[in-house]
């Protein structure tokens, strides 16, 4: 018997079963298709290999069990080419009830296929003297006729739906189909050379190596699943409609010598499949009812007090996030958002530490990409706003300046606030070209409208956190205001105590430079932010400006009136102006002229105007 090759495919399948078997998965459902497709070509070799045998031993064989062995390997051809069209169908009907139902006809049409080369008549030829067998007759014919209709519809499936499916399955899946085709044909024409079974293990080898290596799963380093191997995890939940619950351990100092230890503790627990999500960070997917997760949060708190290393003298303290309800989001790429927003949000890590993650907070992410659509449209369309805020001195009687607020709006036109984008603006690193947007537009205005002859002497703008710690601030300010031909004294910065906190060396040279041109500079929300002495000592300020909240106090709160008293008389010490923000009765405005406060700012006065309605306003 001449079947070198078949038997040579063989080994290559039962190396591969092996080491599939050997490392541990993840569980996925690509992982359950692809073995089903892997036992298939194996059975199909065997049935191969055997088919061959009994051919040749044909004289001593009974005629009824001859054929039907040949008639089994004729389906199990055909059950190969169904098994890599399911295989493929997983990648493209992420709903498990669509892909059921698939999968039911395609069943379906292998039964029909299998009983139609069951009850028809198959030949055999079996020539002794160059070592060749194989089978054919209609029940071949029609049996081959079904595998075609399965690897048409494979290849259909390939092309005209490859952007749902994973680009490295479609190619591995394309390059089978053609060693498998050019077999196919090589069969056909010439029955002597059986290669089916050979191209089968070929295609085999490329799918496990491309795509379905458990190994490729594993963190060699801690022997947990990897972060890619979460992902499809994850990704795989959702598409079967499964719920979970999610623990995740945070270890700011980093796990260091005691990881492996670490988790090797975790892999022995009886529940829950475990990632390494980042460098540091642990996640426990639990595929089991709310509790599972925060019930073990108290477990493996209770093992890291016992500590790890040679002496147990190792304790970590690590930070945990909990979600309970996999629901609060729909798919696996809103999940990770939700995790890493809940990363980027966390309320306390003083008092508590554990941050549940939960609907409340995943309704708090969407909220805020949509506002970061919105501006990011706002910029892409130029659609920015600036409003206007009126400053009343106290000593002129007049209005002589006013803080530019930079708005924006949803696609109902209602108007959004900076304290929703602003962060947002920061955090995705678009901050700079909305200030740039603000200076060109508050310039433009300031062009349009000589601040002469409306009675004003400067325009008040914000400067962002980012944009304090910006090395080119002092360039890119001076590139546009004369640009516009705009004089430096017609305009005040503001900062705040929390922006100069973070790059305050960067921050003061900027400063210094802008002062000499003559640009001033305001300490904008007074009170909100960090070490107030030393900013009002340290920063080259010419205006102090109390927040609303902190002016609100001073008018309701006796304890609060002393602490401001001390800091206006300090500032008026240092020669600063005083603004008092948020003033919003005219008992308020009073009481603020009395102690000889300089500029008033507020809702008293007036709201934050458009362009248009702060003109009429001055005029």
């Amino acid at each position: 018997m001449n079947i070198k090759v078949q038997i040579s495919g063989l080994v290559i399948l039962f190396i591969i079963l092996y080491f599939y078997l050997y490392h541990r998965k993840v569980k996925l459902r690509t992982e359950k298709a692809f073995f089903r497709l892997l036992i298939a070509v194996i059975v199909s070799a065997c049935l191969d290999i055997f088919s061959i045998y009994v051919i040749h031993n044909a004289d001593i064989i009974n005629g009824t069990f001859l054929n039907v062995v040949c008639k089994l390997y004729v389906m199990s051809v055909i059950a190969c080419v169904q098994s890599s069209l399911l295989y493929v169908c997983v990648d493209i009907y992420k709903d498990v009830d669509v892909y059921r139902k698939v999968a039911v006809r395609s069943y379906a049409l292998l039964a029909l296929a299998a009983i139609c080369v069951g009850v028809l008549p198959i030949e055999h030829y079996n020539d002794e003297v160059n070592q060749v067998a194989y089978t054919y007759g209609s029940s071949v014919i029609v049996g081959y006729s079904f595998g075609f209709v399965f690897l048409a519809t494979l290849i259909a499936y390939i092309t005209f739906s490859k952007k749902k499916m994973n680009v490295r399955r479609r190619n591995a899946m394309t390059v089978w189909i053609i060693v498998w085709c050019v077999a196919s044909i090589t069969q056909v024409f010439n029955n002597e050379l059986l290669l089916i079974t050979f191209a089968g293990a070929l295609g085999i080898i490329i799918v496990y190596l491309l795509l379905e290596n458990p190994e490729a799963n594993i963190d060699r380093e801690l022997g947990v699943f990897n972060q890619n191997a979460l992902n499809k995890y994850v990704k795989d939940l959702y598409d079967r409609h499964k719920p979970f619950s999610m623990l995740e351990i945070v270890v700011d100092r980093g796990i260091g010598s005691i990881g492996a230890e670490l988790c090797s503790y975790l892999l022995g627990l009886p529940q829950g499949a475990v990632f390494r999500y980042s460098s540091d960070n642990i996640m426990l997917i639990f595929p089991e009812d709310d509790t599972t997760a925060i019930r073990y949060k108290e477990i493996i708190a209770m093992r890291l007090e016992q500590g790890f290393g040679r002496d147990n003298n190792i304790i970590i303290k690590p930070y945990w996030f909990c979600l309970s309800d996999s629901s609060a989001v729909a798919d696996g790429e809103e999940f990770f958002s939700l995790v890493q927003y809940a990363h980027l949000n966390v309320a306390d890590k003083v008092s508590s530490d554990i941050t549940f993650i939960d609907s409340d907070m995943a309704e708090d992410m969407q909220n805020f990409k949509e506002a970061e659509k919105l501006l990011e449209e706002a910029i892409k369309n130029d659609s920015v706003e600036v409003f206007y805020q009126p400053i009343f001195s106290t000593k002129e009687h007049k209005f002589v300046s006013a803080e530019a607020l930079v708005r924006i709006r949803d696609h109902h036109g209602n108007i959004i606030y900076p304290g929703t984008f602003i962060d947002i603006a920061e955090s995705n690193g678009i901050i700079l070209k909305l200030v740039e947007m603000v200076f060109e537009k508050v310039f433009r205005f300031i062009k349009n409208n000589p601040l002469e002859t409306l009675g004003l002497s400067y325009i008040e703008i914000n400067l962002s956190v980012v944009q304090c710690a910006h090395r080119n601030l002092v360039a890119d300010y001076m590139l546009i205001m004369n640009k516009y031909g705009i004089k430096p004294t017609n305009i005040a910065l503001e900062i705040t105590e929390t922006a100069s906190a973070g790059a305050k060396k960067i921050l003061l040279e900027n400063m210094r430079v802008m002062r000499d041109f003559g640009v001033r500079f305001a300490l904008d929300d007074f009170g909100t932010g960090h070490s107030n002495l030393n900013y009002m000592a340290e920063m080259p300020v010419d205006i102090l400006k109390f927040d609303k909240g902190m002016t609100q106090a001073y008018f309701h709160s006796q304890k609060a009136k002393y602490v401001m008293n001390a800091a206006i008389e300090m500032a008026r010490g240092m020669k600063l102006a005083i603004v008092f923000e948020g003033v919003e009765t005219r008992e308020e405005y009073q009481e603020a002229e009395r102690i000889g406060i300089d500029y008033i700012q507020g809702y008293y006065f007036s709201k934050p105007l458009s362009e248009t309605d702060f003109l009429n306003f001055l005029l």
